[in-house]
């Protein structure tokens, strides 16, 4: 391929475009590094702009590095490349060229480019005015009308306005139309910025919400909405423990640093060190899969299913009345399919939390070492019965840690047929985690304290 000869002049439009291009697929979450958005730029001085198919093909064989990708550039070069619309007739079926001229003395620019049924010269100027407006700064979709006024008044709306009364009844009534039509075209311009630019803005401010909501309140396409949050959260907690699994420098041994450069006149060129092996620590996790419990316990164990790649190989409890080892569901399973299976596995009668204390004893007691982490994933509802605590005090004794997480709010734990009283003291953690938000908090402590020195 020939490479195109551009000047300085020809790069900077260039490169300030494509700036907001990539900005624009970073806005729609499609990870694009530096290296990426300068390939990209090469791509697209060779390619140039003529063909915009070619160019679409090009840019996407660099930036989309899978079908879902693929998908979401092309969507997003599809908004930032499409030509503003420049039909300004009131017939949206009109060519622009069909315009009829309307003779007057009217002496605003914008009032001309109307008169004059000039649609290419109008979509200009909404450019120009939307770029001077900064239209691509737009945030969220309320304000869509307050940019496409500041770009209609930018094109001298007001000032034509004004003198539209020197204007015959027939000539006022025509313009009138044709500046409806712009003012729809003005619209459809901006609401295509806030797509481009603004969409994730929006999708922050639904996740921000959502992060709030509380898992039992969560109706069905709530829940669908939080599954994708969720995956973000634990690629993020991934991405930052990730340095943790690999094999860590530990101090400076120093007597064999000097021994390893003794024919160096003593100048440390080969450093030694203390390495310091870690053993990892068992993880069990027993869920109450009663049903006012399912929904919170679902994002719960949905998050720790997709941190499997960091933390150790957890072992996974289900209850109800009795207690059943559900670990081999969540080998290779898909998590919806492993998630439903565990609830038809573990379904029973009422809550007994006693009894499934004692079956988790008797399967796991001796497997509990000084560095085995106990999770307990339950509202502590044991409808009356004796909660039978030296069960839990027991287990607490040979844990390194025991974690309760109640998705109830804390003053409700000692109400009405809660064992929480009664648990509590066992416990060498009790949260409330009923978002999704203390959800990552409490795996982001987790992991810290599992990958502590």
């Amino acid at each position: 391929m020939t490479k195109l000869a551009h000047s300085a002049e020809d790069r900077a439009p260039l490169s300030e475009g494509f700036l907001r291009f990539m900005a624009a697929l970073r806005t729609a979450s499609l990870p694009v590094s530096p290296a990426d958005s300068l390939d990209a730029l090469k791509a697209a001085r060779q390619l140039g702009f003529a063909n915009r198919q070619l160019l679409r093909t090009g840019l996407s064989c660099i930036l989309a590095k899978s079908e879902q990708e693929r998908g979401v550039f092309e969507e997003v070069f599809d908004r930032f490349f499409a030509p503003p619309q420049t039909d300004v007739a009131a017939d949206d079926n009109a060519s622009a060229h069909d315009l009829p001229p309307i003779n007057s003395s009217l002496e605003s620019p914008l009032g001309q480019m109307l008169m004059a049924g000039d649609s290419v010269a109008l979509t200009q100027q909404m450019v120009l005015a939307g770029r001077q407006q900064k239209v691509e700064q737009i945030e969220f979709f309320t304000q869509k009308g307050l940019y496409a006024r500041r770009i209609l008044e930018a094109m001298g709306l007001l000032s034509m306005e004004q003198n539209l009364d020197s204007l015959a009844p027939s000539e006022q009534a025509l313009l009138r139309e044709r500046l409806a039509v712009l003012r729809g075209r003005v619209q459809d311009y901006v609401e295509q910025q806030f797509l481009t630019h603004a969409d994730s803005t929006g999708r922050r401010l639904r996740e921000s919400l959502l992060r709030q909501v509380k898992l039992s309140n969560a109706d069905a396409r709530t829940i669908e909405q939080m599954q994708p949050v969720i995956e973000r959260m634990a690629r993020r907690l991934r991405t930052l423990y990730r340095h943790s699994r690999r094999k860590q420098k530990g101090r400076l041994d120093v007597p064999a640093t000097l021994r390893a450069n003794n024919g160096l006149d003593g100048l440390p060129f080969h450093l030694r060190w203390r390495y310091r092996h870690r053993k990892r620590a068992h993880l069990f996790v027993i869920c109450d899969l009663s049903g006012s419990m399912r929904r919170s316990v679902k994002f719960m164990l949905m998050l720790l299913y997709a941190l499997q790649l960091v933390l150790p190989k957890i072992r996974s409890f289900g209850f109800v009345d009795r207690l059943n080892e559900t670990t081999d569901l969540f080998d290779g399973e898909p998590f919806e399919q492993a998630m439903q299976k565990m609830i038809e596995r573990c379904s029973g009668g009422s809550t007994d939390y006693a009894r499934s204390l004692a079956d988790f004893e008797n399967l796991c007691g001796n497997d509990l070492t000084s560095r085995s982490t106990l999770i307990i994933l339950g509202d502590g509802r044991n409808n009356y019965a004796n909660p039978e605590n030296q069960r839990l005090a027991r287990l607490y004794r040979r844990c390194r840690r025991l974690i309760w997480l109640n998705p109830e709010s804390r003053y409700l734990w000692f109400s009405g047929d809660s064992a929480m009283r009664d648990y509590l003291p066992y416990c060498h953690q009790a949260n409330t985690c009923s978002t999704l938000d203390q959800l990552e908090r409490f795996a982001d402590r987790l992991l810290a304290a599992h990958y502590s020195a």
